[in-house]
This record gives structure tokens, C-alpha cells and sequence, in this order.
């Protein structure tokens, strides 16, 4: 269930995004699949194989190395 809500959110996203473009008859749709099925793709790298989780992991530990910075001034 949880699943096919963030799917449903996905288009509704995309869905907003439509209503709110000036021109909606020069959107390329080809674009915007390939956009989503990148996403998805880099998605199933980063947390399906040990050398994404590893790529993962040191963001984040570089990301709270910088965040630790802020407590010393």
C-alpha cells in the first residue's frame, strides 16, 4: 500500500507540474519518462548493490563531518 501511494504521488506531482506549465503542448514527454526512469534506476544503485550502499554511506559521512563543523563555531 505504501508503495502504491508513492507512486500515486509521483503523478500527482507530475500532474501538478503539468497544470501549472504555460504551455502544455510543447511538454516533451519522452524527457520526462526518461527523467523518471533515471531516477528510478539511480534509486535501485544507490540501495540495492554494496558499492551504492558504500557511495551512500560516505555522502553521508562527509555530509555529518560538515554538519560536525558547526558545533565548533
Amino acid at each position: 500500500m505504501e508503495r502504491l501511494v508513492s507512486v500515486v504521488g509521483i503523478f500527482a506531482f507530475l500532474l501538478l507540474a503539468w497544470l501549472c506549465s504555460s504551455n502544455r503542448r510543447v511538454v516533451q514527454w519522452r524527457v520526462v519518462v526518461w527523467g523518471l526512469a533515471l531516477q528510478f534506476a539511480f534509486a535501485l544503485f544507490i540501495l540495492r548493490t554494496p558499492i551504492g550502499l558504500k557511495i551512500f554511506d560516505w555522502a553521508r559521512e562527509a555530509i555529518n563531518t560538515v554538519l560536525g563543523f558547526t558545533t565548533y563555531g
